[in-house]
């Protein structure tokens, strides 16, 4: 593994979007590939920020879904399952926390040899969509008939278990909603620590600490303020 490469008709987007802002700072450059996983997922899950929100780049000629493959010792190795959904945090003026709800469409990632499997979810209408990609050139007639037949299958549920959490994230107030914030959560993540989980019963669940998410929203005010203060600009902040 080395400096991060971008390919596809979205290449130049996907590589603008790497880098930017603190938490993107430290990209997978290092030979660590729990690092270099993250921060790739950090990049797509800002892309999927389009697909799940609006409004989509497909117009553009690229989007819906992404992969990532890491170069592993002299092999290739697909970033695989990977759950993208966006939160939304409501906060009073006073940066007092109220609530907090999905927004927009869940998307599943999911790979299969060389064929990608993409869920969509729609939690307004209760909606499950089920979408296979398949490589350009010679592929396996085989692979695809047996995922036609997966997702045809009566008792095929929305697939919500996944080795990666990927959540864009928000904090609105009546007068102020937030930059976008990404956060990843793998499964490696103990159980009394994690964010998101799934329950027996295939519901998705948001595990929030009031105490936590007005800090993260006071940081962001923060950091906002500082920056309108070495620009010379005022800024509106909670009282």
């Amino acid at each position: 593994m080395g400096e991060p490469m971008y390919d596809g008709s979205g290449d130049s987007f996907a590589e603008a979007l790497a880098g930017t802002g603190p938490r993107y700072s430290s990209m997978p450059n290092s030979t660590d590939p729990t690092r270099a996983a993250l921060g790739a997922l950090s990049v797509t899950t800002r892309l999927m920020k389009s697909e799940m929100l609006g409004p989509s780049t497909q117009s553009h000629g690229f989007g819906f879904s992404y992969e990532i493959i890491l170069a592993k010792e002299h092999r290739f190795e697909y970033v695989d399952d990977i759950l993208y959904f966006a939160v939304t945090h409501d906060m009073d003026r006073a940066g007092k926390f109220l609530g907090s709800h999905f927004r927009g469409l869940v998307y599943k990632y999911r790979s299969r040899e060389n064929h990608s499997l993409i869920d969509v979810y729609d939690p307004s209408r209760n909606a499950h969509n089920a979408h296979i990609v398949s490589p350009v050139g010679q592929q396996s007639k085989e692979t695809l008939n047996a995922l036609l037949r997966s997702i045809q299958r009566s008792d095929h549920c929305y697939p919500f278990p996944s080795q990666y959490y990927c959540v864009f994230s928000q904090f609105n107030t009546p007068d102020f909603e937030s930059p976008p914030l990404v956060m990843v959560q793998g499964n490696d993540v103990p159980q009394n620590k994690r964010m998101f989980e799934v329950t027996a019963k295939n519901e998705l669940l948001l595990h929030v600490n009031p105490d936590m998410i007005e800090w993260m929203y006071r940081t962001i005010r923060e950091e906002q303020a500082r920056e309108a203060t070495s620009r010379g600009r005022p800024t509106n902040r909670s009282t």
